[in-house]
């Protein structure tokens, strides 16, 4: 055995009663008493130190020797007669807290019984941990009312900057449908078509734009839009705006469900605007025609073998310069004869050769596509066409066309990558990742 320089067998008794005399722990020893059967049915007081006369049955060093059913009743001691009967049968440490109303202070109890006749309790004063403990759930509860409240006005607030910034997007998409229109309205007093077809691309631009704040707007995120969704209102618009024959162009949209925020979707609608544009106007002479008053579509193989053309002058301007509906003219062509000749303003003014015509043996109809989808955490678009393809020898980076201007500048803003594959038709395959909110100061 280890020495630790305390002999405990050497202490005396009257050192054991020094030592439970000055304890800050209340210690009291009860000889046990039983009934003939076996029960407790009385404790009777041995040894109390000071400190257990605090506790929950009141003990004075003068009870000493005293039973405490002769001391406080036998009917406000049961309780305690119980708790010894169960310690004493099971040979169990029972450790409880209890409150001394008369006191008002909590105490620790923890009793056994070391031996057959005898039960000692220890009680130690807890009542400065309770009442630190109550503090500390005051304390909680009352800054749980204040988070509560704050919360709740922190709530009603971003409710109302929801409200206004609904609003502000309303508006300007309002303002600049506005401008929209005042372009629409002052296209049928310009002559020349190049000025016309200027102000159409200006109109989708803005149009484009004004999606994007419709979108914000109508959606429960004021932060993002349904980018996939946005891009199939800017093609329909597109399609409607250039009066495009869906039988003689149509477009398959393969979209993703992404969400974007504004300041990448922005310029990338315009890039989609710009290049599906082009396709419209520049991939398929045969199929959107000069100027957009004529359609072109191909018809069965003719007796020589070879594709034939028919042209129909769908589309005419009234005085006003407005586009209406005709069909007054048409020719067919089989082989490299005519066979069937009329009065068409078309034949007249741009010829045969002002179109080309499509080999009907490979039924390809002309068709855009516009795919968009994520890889790797970056986000693709794919703007591509069987038309006649990009003119070789042209790069679109380097080039007069306001329009490819435009989608080079817009992909340095969202820091993106494009590239052409003009094998087959016409593919813009564009890389990018959504930008990120700079902070305004």
């Amino acid at each position: 055995m280890k020495n630790t320089g305390l002999d405990i067998f050497s202490l005396t008794s009257e050192d054991y009663y020094t030592i439970f005399e000055n304890m800050q722990e209340g210690i009291t020893v009860y000889r046990i008493v039983y009934d003939r059967n076996g029960n407790v049915v009385d404790l009777i007081i041995k040894y109390a130190n000071p400190a257990s006369s605090t506790s929950r049955v009141f003990i004075n060093k003068n009870f000493r020797g005293k039973s405490i059913t002769k001391l406080y009743g036998s009917n406000a001691v049961s309780s305690l007669i119980m708790e010894v009967n169960e310690i004493v049968s099971t040979g169990k440490i029972k450790k409880y807290e209890t409150y001394s109303p008369t006191i008002d202070s909590y105490f620790s109890f923890s009793a056994f019984a070391p031996a057959s006749d005898l039960y000692v309790t220890l009680t130690t004063d807890i009542t400065e941990q309770k009442k630190a403990e109550q503090y500390l759930r005051n304390a909680h509860d009352e800054l749980e009312v204040k988070v509560q409240e704050r919360t709740s006005e922190l709530l009603a607030t971003l409710q109302e900057k929801e409200l206004l910034l609904r609003e502000i997007h309303h508006r300007v998409k309002n303002n600049l449908q506005i401008i929209s229109s005042l372009l629409n309205l002052q296209i049928p007093y310009i002559k020349d078509e190049q000025s016309i077809e200027f102000f159409k691309e200006s109109q989708n631009r803005v149009k484009s734009i004004s999606m994007v704040h419709e979108k914000l707007y109508q959606s429960k995120n004021l932060d993002k839009i349904d980018f996939g969704s946005y891009i199939s209102n800017i093609v329909t618009n597109l399609f409607q705006t250039y009066d495009v024959n869906q039988n003689l162009i149509e477009y398959d949209l393969d979209l993703d469900s992404i969400e974007l925020n504004i300041e990448t979707s922005i310029p990338c609608g315009l890039i989609i605007t710009e290049l599906v544009t082009n396709s419209i106007k520049h991939a398929f002479p045969t199929a959107y025609g000069p100027c957009s008053e004529s359609t072109v579509s191909t018809t069965e193989r003719g007796e020589s073998g070879n594709g034939g053309l028919q042209i129909s002058d769908s589309w005419s301007k009234n005085e006003n310069q407005q586009l209406q509906q005709k069909q007054d003219y048409s020719f067919k062509a089989k082989g490299n004869c005519i066979s069937e000749v009329s009065k068409s303003p078309v034949l007249r003014t741009y010829g045969f050769e002002g179109f080309t015509v499509l080999d009907t043996e490979k039924n390809e109809k002309s068709k855009i596509w516009v795919k968009l989808y994520s890889d790797n955490g970056k986000f693709c678009i794919i703007i591509k066409d069987n038309g006649i393809g990009f003119p070789e020898g042209l790069s679109f980076k380097n080039t007069e066309s306001l329009g490819l201007q435009l989608v080079n500048l817009l992909i340095n803003q969202v820091d993106g990558y494009i590239e052409l594959n003009s094998e087959t038709g016409t593919e813009f395959r564009i890389e990018f990742e959504e930008l990120k909110y700079r902070e305004r100061i």
